[in-house]
């Protein structure tokens, strides 16, 4: 019967491990970059208009920027172009703790929207109710915060630990089967003498 080959595995694995995180690692960076990649050419070339919101539901993500806390939101909207018939939309985005009350359900915000694919819109800026004038203040929003380098170069430094981690204990033990095959030998004899009664 073949020995199991364990000195290839010592290899295999972590470089398995590692390809294994980068893939999703590298697949979570590009559905961001996806996102921001939407959200800039909305902005820059979508039509702009009002939005009523229907429903608000917390995504359950949050981040911290600019000294306070941005929780992920998903809004149901029904959006009112300026030319055209009403149209539902659903937009998830970040949204400072702060403007929380800005975004429940009746509250007006402004949306871009592709006029080819209307359910396809971003949040530009928030309503606050009517001041005693009448007039209506409108609050940008920033979007989703974008991954500073920084984080990125610890994920990558992450990653290299954790390939030297396991790199380092299978190492330990390729050392420890190769250092005395006698000793691993004797062991067996034993193990098979006390099975078989002889002591």
């Amino acid at each position: 019967m073949e020995e199991f080959p364990f000195e290839m595995l010592l290899y295999v694995l972590p470089v398995g491990t590692l390809v294994l995180v980068l893939l999703v690692v590298g697949r979570l960076f590009r559905r961001m970059k996806r996102a921001q990649a939407l959200r800039e050419r909305l902005l820059r070339d979508g039509q702009r208009a009002a939005a009523e919101v229907v429903t608000t539901q917390h995504t359950g993500a949050s981040v911290s920027a600019g000294g306070h806390r941005h929780v992920g939101v998903k809004v149901g909207l029904t959006v009112r172009p300026n030319y055209g018939s009403p149209f539902s939309a659903e937009v998830t985005t970040y949204v400072s703790e702060l403007q929380i009350p800005l975004v429940q359900p009746g509250a007006t915000v402004w949306v871009r929207f592709d006029p080819r694919q209307p359910g396809t819109a971003v949040m530009e800026a928030l309503e606050s109710a009517p001041r005693s004038d009448g007039a209506t203040v409108q609050h940008p929003l920033a979007g989703p915060p974008s991954i500073p380098v920084g984080a990125v170069v610890g994920l990558l430094v992450g990653l290299l630990g954790i390939l030297f981690a396991i790199w380092g204990v299978t190492m330990h033990v390729q050392r420890q089967h190769a250092a005395d095959p006698q000793q691993e030998e004797g062991e067996n004899v034993r193990m098979w003498e006390c099975e078989n009664g002889k002591r």
